[in-house]
Formats: C-alpha cells, structure tokens, sequence
C-alpha cells in the first residue's frame, strides 16, 4: 500500500514506519512538503484536527498513485487551571474522498499557558520551524 503522507518531520515518519512494521504491514511512505493551514501551533481540538485534514487533502493532491493519504497534527487545549494538554489528531483520506479522523489521548503538558504563547510568538518570529 502506499500512503502520502502530509508531513517532512522525520519524528513523525518514524513513528508512523514503527507502528506499520509493528502491524506486518507492506507499505510505501511518500512524505510531502505541505501546509497545515492553521497556525504554527493549535491551541484547540478544533483547530489541530482541521490541520490534520488539511494535510491529509493537500498530500493526497501532491500524489500521483497513493492508495489513501495521512495527516498529522499535534496541538494544544487549556483546562480550567491554565494549564494545557498535548494531544494530535491523524486523518485518513482515501482516493475516493472518503476520510476518518481520530483523536489521540491527552498529556498533560509542562508548558504553561505562558510559556504556550511565548512558544508561538518565537515560532512566528523563527520561520526555520519544518512541518
């Protein structure tokens, strides 16, 4: 099977060979470039979720022969203390258009919603950030 792939980021790809190694299956990874369309880093569910189909859309486009397309995005949600949780949304498209998206579980991160935003102002400021 071969899967576009919305992402460059060589941490994804790894995981993504390990858990399809881990599955037996056969498969050809074809990474692309491409925009997410969301900021550089998602701070809602809604948000990290709509940027893991924009992946998704825009690898499988770039593709001339994959057999479905993923997108990956990892983001950001505030609870009620100001603290955030790390979590990522994956999305599936297949060639005939139709797509499934799954949530990942929560982590708490030990970022606080301080240092969330001091992240995102150096992430726009610094455009050397791959996807």
């Amino acid at each position: 099977m071969k899967i576009a792939v919305g992402t460059i980021s060589e941490q994804k790809l790894q995981f993504l060979e390990e858990v399809l190694t881990e599955l037996g299956q056969i498969y050809s990874l074809e990474p692309f470039q491409v925009s997410s369309g969301v900021s550089d880093q998602p701070i809602t569910s809604k948000e990290t979720k709509q940027g893991s189909l924009n992946r998704a859309k825009s690898a499988l486009q770039q593709s001339r022969d994959a057999d479905f397309s993923l997108g990956i995005e990892v983001g950001y949600h505030p609870n009620l203390k100001g603290d955030y949780k790390i979590f990522c949304w994956a999305s599936l498209i297949d060639k005939n258009g139709k797509h499934l998206s799954a949530r990942s579980h929560t982590l708490t991160s030990f970022f606080s919603s301080k240092n969330i935003k001091r992240k995102q102002t150096s992430r726009r400021i610094c455009s050397s950030v791959s996807n």
